[in-house]
């Protein structure tokens, strides 16, 4: 099982950390560590390192996924 994400999972985990927060400038390094502890999380606790554009998943970030509503129900007429 594979312990360390690799250095393309990291950058690419830190592009996505980097949009998500408004692309600040000189965030480099801390999206980068950022990424880097997510990932290796993520590998520790036997997950996938994801690596998601969309900031929903939570081995790249460590927001909750969006949950689904239940489509509303229809009113008989």
């Amino acid at each position: 099982m594979k312990k360390q994400p690799t250095e393309e999972e990291i950058r690419v985990a830190a592009y996505y950390i980097w949009q998500s927060e408004g692309c600040p400038n000189n965030s480099d390094f801390g999206d980068w560590l950022k990424a880097q502890e997510n990932l290796c999380k993520c590998l520790s606790e036997g997950k996938e390192a994801c690596v998601c554009e969309e900031s929903k998943c939570q081995c790249a970030s460590k927001k909750e996924p969006a949950k689904k509503k239940a489509p509303a129900k229809k009113a008989k007429k």
